[in-house]
């Protein structure tokens, strides 16, 4: 094998980080799974050394400010995802909804130490499997298949990348 697939997932990658903050046109899967791989890379690491060099709450906050940050690029891959599939964007305000579902039990998180956190008896609420249950949806929406060919957003980004 030549470069030839290895220059082409770089491009696709370039292309990923290019429209980190435009929400139109259309995207394939293989860009979430970039973008997956890079932020989980960059989230845990950052994550890891937020909370080893600071102050336990100090560092999940800072942990936080990174996910919000994250959270632009990734609301807008998100729509483009939609739109290779011939739906709206706006259904990526279902990325807003484990995000308020889990928050109540975030901010308990951050009200206690770690040591408490990691003794206290935690049991999953309705808001936790609502939660699970709208990060599914999610994750199915972005793994399902895009339309062939073109459609109302775009030539279909597969073609673009045969070409």
């Amino acid at each position: 094998m030549g470069g030839g697939e290895a220059d082409d997932n770089a491009r696709m990658l370039i292309r990923t980080i290019r429209l980190s903050f435009d929400g139109s046109g259309r995207s394939r899967r293989t860009e979430v799974v970039y973008w997956y791989i890079a932020t989980a890379l960059v989230g845990t690491t950052f994550t890891f050394a937020a909370t080893t060099a600071l102050p336990w709450k100090a560092g999940l906050v800072v942990s936080d400010l990174l996910q919000a940050i994250l959270f632009i690029p990734g609301f807008a891959l998100f729509a483009r995802r939609l739109h290779d599939q011939d739906r709206s964007g706006w259904w990526a305000l279902l990325l807003l909804l484990p995000i308020a579902l889990s928050l109540p039990d975030h901010i308990r998180m951050l009200a206690l130490e770690p040591a408490d956190w990691l003794a206290a008896e935690r049991q999953p609420d309705a808001t936790i499997w609502a939660a699970m249950l709208a990060g599914l949806i999610i994750l199915v929406l972005l793994l399902l298949p895009g339309t062939v060919g073109p459609n109302r957003f775009g030539d279909d980004p597969r073609q673009a990348a045969a070409d």
